[in-house]
């Protein structure tokens, strides 16, 4: 595991999940911040910048999709990772422009989750 600057932000709207993943991430040494929604993130101290954000496209209020594309526009890059419980296919546009390393879909294997993270942050 490479070390990174900031925490890993999970932004997920289940509180379960979110949760689930908070401890995941903490069993693997990782350094966490999570929050509800993407209206949470926004509103967070700008100088806790994350080392990449674990984001479910599907969040009540602002969508994940929406909250990346309101970053991109204010030049904010970030390495992400997309998470989704849908059927659908997760391609590069549902994710937004210039949008996350993968997309997963819920349920993951923890392997699976710290290999896209690691690899978004090596990008």
């Amino acid at each position: 595991m490479t070390p990174s600057a900031g925490p890993v932000a999970i932004i997920e709207d289940d509180e379960s999940v979110r949760n689930g993943l908070r401890r995941l991430l903490r069993s693997a040494g990782r350094s966490v911040v999570t929050y509800g929604s993407a209206e949470e993130f926004l509103a967070h101290d700008p100088l806790d910048k994350p080392c990449c954000l674990v984001i479910d496209i599907h969040l009540t209020g602002m969508s994940g999709v929406d909250l990346v594309e309101r970053l991109a526009h204010n030049k904010v890059t970030i390495p992400m990772v997309f998470i989704t419980a849908t059927d659908e296919s997760a391609s590069g546009s549902e994710c937004g422009q210039g949008g996350p390393v993968t997309c997963l879909r819920k349920p993951f294997d923890e392997a699976t989750l710290m290999q896209a993270i690691d690899e978004a942050i090596a990008e």
